[in-house]
């Protein structure tokens, strides 16, 4: 078998702004091009797609729209069945291997697994990567570019499943999948889809899938007052809301793109409308079509592929709340049309490329305040590709990595390749987190949901001693440090902490975790996101706090008069005390995480026992006033031998770990 790939180089590009340091391209990986069969073909697939994912397995995983080897594509003429793309891992040595190729199959079954993965990849809180494919699935014609497309799923190692196929006929709600796919603090996964068969015009809708394949239609744009023809993936912003665009129309008839927000319970609302104006220098853009990103101040930022003073596209800045501002007008001989979107870097500023095939595209930077802070020519000489195909990343070395389209233009045959961009960022402190476990207990492995949670690592903050927050409901970002869970930073926090080097942060839990299996939890401190730490979620995983005296680890457990049970006030045979811990689970009416609780009682009763005997348990439930605290009241059982007796609570087969209590 004959390889053509490209010879791995490193060079320079000029910088035509401000006199920075010129940034270094470097081909990682080409996509190489067989030629000894009978047709040609692309064994590891062509053309990937951007952007990237660097997994917390610390590997980068992506895909190609074609191309691959299933043992028929390159078999002689008359007998082709071209493969439909491919799933790869890339090791930061820059080693490829093909995790899956989306096969032909069989003539009764054809492109059963999807064709065409069109959109980067997720990770899951399981640890798999989630994916969605334009074509194949139930109905696929034998050609590829034929089928209505499925959502996947891919572990490490290459095991896939086809999680759901869309559904075709008249009566079908499903849209085909249009874009990637994004993790939501729910567990399940949201996209932009196109305009189910069952509606008419094409508007384009939103879905949700869960982790076992079930598609909900959440919402059918209409194109006014909506927008129409969205194709850019959503993002989860630190509210927990979703937020995106749809390339045209809008609120009125003038409109010609729209920024939306959507809810997880499918509520829309759309933020703000491009209008068109050429050559007006107040002309925002329009044709907003690739995805948003939200920086460190908390805007969101993004870009259009039209408009603009020189008609070449803008960048845009918009709140939360709608407020809209034009930062940058692009320009074609500067930075190229068609943008691909951004990403906001170790240095604050926002990097952007674009993927005009005409030429050889180009990389920016601008400030959050639209001031450019550097602009390079793509040479293609340099990452063996052509232009840059989707956004940036920045990886955990501090390089920018992507991906560029078939043809480079030394080798105009290859498939693609994966270029790095060593543009002298600052390498940033990157957060560690390396365990997660019950606030109370320190248990580790799990996480419940609405409990007090702790996180261990290192650079998890800069400041130092004890620092505990002072409102209600509690902060979503202290001293710089921010928790995701599942990629949704409105998570409450109680303390940041840093005591003679060891860091932790306590956290609430979202009581959103009931029913999922597993989450995802990072930190970010100083706007920097750590790697993802897999965690499972438990139903319950009871933890008493506790306190040391005496060389003994006693209960933190109350008298009814709220006096601390200790040896110089023990508790006596039939006394009802009061225990307090975290872990035990969901409660009988809904919470809002972060705020103070009205006791509620939990949906499975606690069961104690002290000195190995059995309590009768009067309440078990959340702690009136507190946030994320557990109360159990128990009697405490007569026939006990005075002095130190053990005491464990249990729910759900699951124990605490053991205080010890005074008796009389």
């Amino acid at each position: 078998m004959k390889l053509i790939a490209a010879f791995s180089v490193v060079g320079l590009l000029a910088v035509r702004s401000n006199g920075q340091p010129a940034p270094v391209f470097k081909n990682v990986y080409s996509f190489p091009f067989v030629t000894d069969t009978a047709p040609a073909y692309f064994p590891q697939g062509k053309t990937p797609q951007g952007p990237l994912l660097q997994a917390s397995d610390g590997n980068f995983y992506g895909t190609t729209t074609s191309g691959g080897e299933d043992g028929q594509c390159n078999t002689p003429a008359g007998f082709v069945r071209a493969c439909g793309g491919t799933i790869f891992q890339l090791t930061p040595a820059g080693k490829l291997t093909v995790l899956h190729t989306f096969a032909f199959g069989s003539v009764t079954a054809p492109y059963a697994d999807g064709d065409m993965p069109n959109a980067g990849l997720v990770e899951g809180p399981d640890g798999w990567l989630y994916g969605t494919t334009q074509f194949g699935g139930t109905g696929a014609g034998q050609t590829v570019g034929t089928g209505p497309g499925v959502v996947f799923r891919i572990s490490k190692t290459g095991q896939f499943q086809n999680l759901h196929s869309r559904c075709t006929g008249s009566t079908c709600n499903e849209g085909k999948p249009l874009s990637g796919l994004t993790l939501g603090l729910d567990g399940k996964f949201y996209g932009i889809a196109g305009t189910p068969p069952s509606h008419s015009g094409n508007n384009g809708s939103i879905y949700r899938v869960g982790p076992d394949g079930t598609w909900e239609t959440l919402y059918l744009l209409n194109g006014f007052p909506d927008g129409g023809a969205p194709v850019a993936s959503l993002i989860q912003a630190s509210d927990c809301n979703f937020y995106g665009t749809a390339a045209s129309e809008g609120t009125d008839n003038s409109s010609a793109g729209t920024v939306f927000l959507i809810s997880r319970d499918g509520t829309y609302t759309p933020l703000y409308s491009f209008t068109v104006g050429f050559g007006d220098p107040r002309n925002p853009g329009y044709d907003p079509e690739t995805p948003l990103i939200q920086a460190t101040n908390g805007n969101l930022y993004g870009t259009t592929r039209g408009g603009g003073l020189y008609a070449a596209g803008t960048v845009f800045e918009l709140s939360l709340m709608g407020a809209f501002r034009k930062i940058y007008d692009l320009k074609e001989l500067d930075q190229g049309l068609y943008p691909n979107g951004l990403l906001q870097a170790s240095d604050g500023n926002l990097w952007g490329s674009d993927n005009d095939l005409r030429q050889t595209g180009s990389i920016y930077a601008l400030t959050t305040g639209g001031t450019l802070a550097a602009s390079s020519n793509f040479d293609c000489t340099q990452t063996e590709s052509g232009a840059p195909i989707g956004p940036l990343i920045q990886a955990t070395d501090g390089k920018l990595y992507g991906v560029g389209a078939a043809g480079g233009c030394t080798n105009p045959i290859n498939g693609g390749a994966i270029f790095s961009i060593d543009a002298r960022l600052p390498n940033p402190v990157r957060p560690v987190v390396s365990a997660v476990t019950n606030g109370a207990s320190f248990a580790s492995g799990t996480i419940v949901p609405g409990e007090i949670a702790t996180i261990f690592g290192s650079n998890l903050t800069s400041s130092t001693g004890i620092n505990l927050t002072s409102s209600l409901p509690l902060p979503v970002s202290f001293l710089n440090s921010v928790v995701l869970v599942n990629g949704c930073a409105a998570t409450p926090l109680f303390a940041v902490d840093n005591v003679s080097g060891q860091q932790q942060i306590n956290f609430q839990a979202p009581w959103e975790l009931a029913g999922q299996q597993a989450a995802i939890v990072q930190v970010e401190t100083d706007g920097v996101l750590s790697r993802p730490l897999l965690v499972t979620v438990a139903g319950a995983q009871p933890g008493i706090i506790s306190y040391s005296a005496g060389g003994n680890n006693f209960g933190a457990i109350l008298h009814a008069d709220y006096q601390l049970a200790d040896t110089v006030h023990p508790a006596t045979a039939g006394e009802t005390m009061l225990l307090y811990g975290t872990g035990l689970g969901t409660v009988s009416a809904p919470q809002h995480d972060g705020n103070p609780a009205n006791g509620e009682s939990t949906i499975g009763t606690a069961s104690v026992t002290v000195g190995a005997m059995p309590a009768k348990v009067e309440f078990s439930g959340l702690a009136p006033g507190f946030v994320g605290l557990n109360q159990v009241n128990f009697d405490v059982p007569a026939g006990l031998t005075p002095g130190n007796q053990a005491v464990v609570v249990s729910l759900g087969g699951v124990s605490s770990n053991s205080v010890l209590l005074p008796i009389r």
